[in-house]
């Protein structure tokens, strides 16, 4: 990786995370693209994005569910790279089931992707970040991290812990000049979205949010971006609701 400024985005081929990956290209970032699936036409998007953009993009795929998968690519991040200026984590999957129907094997899936995985890249990663003494953090939570939905045990708990991690690490990295937010979307047109959700439920909390709409995974992304750059220096420690006022 060059000199210019260096992100690593998790769930980025997809949704929320693909649209990240296309706003900081553009900007000049070079990206470490994190998926868990290979994706041959996301390839082939981020090397146009590379010539277009004249910037670096190298994608890593591995399971968000296996430890040392993540621990060996975030070990190697870390060595290739010689200034890591901000870390999105936004990898995530999703299950809808009542607690009594839910087994613990799966809740325990849920917090090893939402959050664990996330904690593992942090550990390694932030060592690069302290020694340079500047960087932005984005955890990418959800609304029902605040709102805890029914049927959204174990989602809805793995988010709400990435989002108290959030406000723990703001404190503790903020003598390195590392600012750690949380941005928390209420429903985003995405995959993940309509592979969960019959159009009806979709509908529903539609028209109960002020603006009548769902959101764009671009607009998700612009927030993403804001807080990452200097015209949100003096923000850290919070928790952004994106949900068209969602009432």
């Amino acid at each position: 990786m060059d000199e210019n400024k260096t992100a690593v985005v998790t769930g980025a081929s997809r949704g929320i995370g693909k649209s990240v990956t296309q706003l900081l290209a553009k900007n000049k970032f070079n990206i470490w693209a994190c998926s868990k699936t290979y994706n041959k036409e996301f390839v082939e998007e981020c090397k146009n994005l590379e010539k277009k953009n004249n910037i670096k993009i190298k994608n890593k795929f591995f399971d968000f569910n296996n430890n040392e998968e993540i621990t060996k690519i975030s070990k190697e991040i870390k060595v290739e790279t010689k200034k890591i200026d901000t870390i999105i984590n936004n990898a995530a999957i999703i299950e809808t089931s009542l607690f009594q129907l839910t087994k613990l094997d799966n809740i325990k899936n849920i917090f090893q992707t939402n959050y664990f995985s996330h904690l593992t890249f942090l550990q390694i990663l932030l060592i690069n970040m302290q020694k340079n003494k500047k960087g932005s953090i984005i955890n990418i939570v959800s609304t029902s991290a605040l709102d805890n939905e029914e049927g959204r045990l174990a989602y809805s708990a793995s988010k709400a812990a990435l989002l108290s991690s959030s406000t723990v690490l703001s404190k503790e990295l903020s003598p390195y000049n590392i600012r750690v937010n949380a941005i928390a979307p209420g429903l985003t047109e995405t995959d993940m979205m309509y592979n969960n959700h019959s159009q009806n439920i979709i509908d529903d909390i539609k028209n109960k949010t002020s603006l009548k709409k769902l959101a764009r995974p671009e607009e998700i992304a612009q927030l993403v971006y804001f807080l990452i750059s200097e015209n949100s220096s003096h923000i850290t420690g919070q928790c952004i609701r994106i949900d068209g006022g969602k009432v």
